[in-house]
């Protein structure tokens, strides 16, 4: 969105997503929405801006920053920084860390990361 600059990451205390917008000129803030974790922490890691013009941010949701559990992805609303929908992706493991998002121009939200597994 041209004008606009968009920035995520956690809070401190209770680690949740910190998703905000503000002026690309004055750097005011437009508006700024916390999503918690599901667990006992969510640690944003990657976010990216869509086709429809608005906000995806990737974290990890789980027990704390080094032992995550599980994916989570959050879509925000450009216009006022409302989710528009929040989903948690786990693989087998019980250990998996989101690295990286990407996007395509259909506006498909790709998470890239890793998984632990126990050889047996």
């Amino acid at each position: 969105e041209a004008g606009a600059i968009f920035l995520a990451g956690t809070s401190i205390g209770n680690p949740s997503i910190v998703a905000e917008k503000r002026n690309a000129k004055s750097g005011n803030l437009v508006w700024s929405k916390t999503v918690p974790g599901t667990q006992k922490s969510l640690y944003a890691v990657d976010g990216k801006l869509t086709p429809d013009g608005n906000w995806v941010v990737g974290g990890q949701d789980g027990i704390n920053r080094l032992f995550s559990h599980r994916y989570a992805l959050v879509k925000f609303s450009s216009a006022n920084g409302g989710v528009i929908w929040q989903q948690f992706y786990q693989y087998k493991t019980t250990d998996n860390a989101l690295q990286r998002l990407a996007v395509d121009g259909s506006g498909h939200v790709y998470g890239f990361g890793t998984a632990w597994l126990t050889a047996t």
